[in-house]
């Protein structure tokens, strides 16, 4: 089997250049900015020797960093406290709204960056009557927030915002709002899956966000009621070895031999490098991570979709490295084991600093 080590300083190097520049394939991110510097500061955590003692010019770089997210992209009324994801709207009136996902990403980058005035200037209150601002009664959650007074859910519900608003509610340790799990609960299909929308098609990325957003809410997990979501978390490994099965590649539709060992996000889809994973993440929490094969998932991202000469990861092998991709190959690689990364905390995808560093915290 074709073997390749984890490129670590390459790794490091690719992360530093997106912080300092992002590529010009990501111009046209401005509203997905935070996210960009979540993938960047925690991938970058995740490669970096945790031994390594931080000098005071990285400490006031970090500082700056943390104080120029909170000072250019916070949204603080009266009632409520949010985020925006762009600085380019801001006083902008009715253009420059708060996004739960804007929030989740910024609460993220400040705690990796341990960032001296996370306990003073993040209210918890005013940050969770934004979430009950942004939700409905059955549990739905709105992207973001309009209207004169800036108080009127705006945009599709779904899981994702399902589930980042869980993941805020933890980062400033409040519990989740109120019908996350009944919401949930409802859109896990017949196969096992989760889906955007009840009777939907289920989606890998959907079933993540289900089950770690069931994590935070402090739900319990009996393994012999998911045992069906298991089998199909398990199946969205593609794998073409199919001799001992009694059929040929010739059966496919399509195959791929350079395929085996990725993980797709529905029956009958190409391997993609995030549903690494959203699959991994997905496993751990259910604690089934030992069903998939382990070594095929690890020489499928370390010799396809690792860029060895510039560092990062693409999306399949062919793409550009992009933050996003990289930092889910490393949150994957750290769950998969045996590449020595620290291991990704599986709800909130947040390097084990943050967790430390959130835990400390007392508002």
């Amino acid at each position: 089997m074709e073997k390749e080590a984890l490129q670590v300083d390459k790794h490091i190097r690719y992360f530093q250049r997106c912080l300092a520049a992002f590529p010009a394939q990501a111009s046209s991110e401005d509203a997905n900015f935070l996210a960009l510097v979540y993938f960047c500061l925690h991938g970058e955590a995740m490669v970096s020797p945790e031994d390594k003692p931080m000098s005071e010019g990285d400490r006031q770089y970090y500082r700056a960093v943390a104080d120029h997210i909170y000072d250019k992209f916070v949204i603080e009324t009266d009632e409520w406290q949010g985020f925006r994801p762009t600085a380019h709207f801001s006083g902008a009136g009715a253009y420059d709204l708060a996004y739960v996902s804007a929030t989740f990403f910024a609460l993220t980058c400040l705690l990796q960056l341990q960032w001296p005035g996370y306990a003073e200037k993040i209210k918890p209150k005013k940050v969770m009557r934004f979430l009950q601002l942004c939700s409905g009664e059955d549990g739905r959650v709105y992207p973001a927030l309009s209207g004169r007074e800036q108080t009127q859910p705006q945009g599709e519900p779904d899981l994702r915002q399902v589930y980042m608003a869980s993941g805020i509610a933890a980062m400033v340790k409040q519990p989740v709002l109120p019908s996350t799990v009944d919401y949930v609960l409802e859109r896990v299909s017949f196969n096992g899956g989760m889906a955007s929308s009840i009777g939907a098609e289920p989606h890998l990325g959907f079933t993540f966000c289900g089950l770690a957003a069931l994590k935070l809410a402090g739900y319990q997990f009996e393994r012999s009621q998911w045992q069906q979501t298991v089998d199909w978390l398990v199946h969205r490994q593609v794998d073409y070895d199919s001799d001992d099965k009694g059929f040929t590649w010739g059966d496919y539709e399509y195959y791929d031999r350079s395929q085996r060992g990725s993980f797709n996000g529905r029956e009958n889809k190409l391997g993609d490098t995030c549903y690494s994973w959203w699959c991994m993440g997905s496993l751990a929490i259910l604690g089934a991570e030992d069903y998939i094969d382990k070594e095929a998932a690890k020489t499928w991202l370390l010799t396809k979709m690792q860029h060895s000469m510039f560092g990062g990861f693409s999306k399949d092998g062919v793409a550009v490295p992009d933050p996003l991709h990289s930092y889910l190959a490393l949150a994957a690689l750290s769950r998969l084991g045996g590449v020595g990364l620290p291991p990704i905390d599986e709800a909130l995808v947040m390097h084990p600093r943050s967790l430390h560093f959130l835990e400390q915290t007392e508002f």
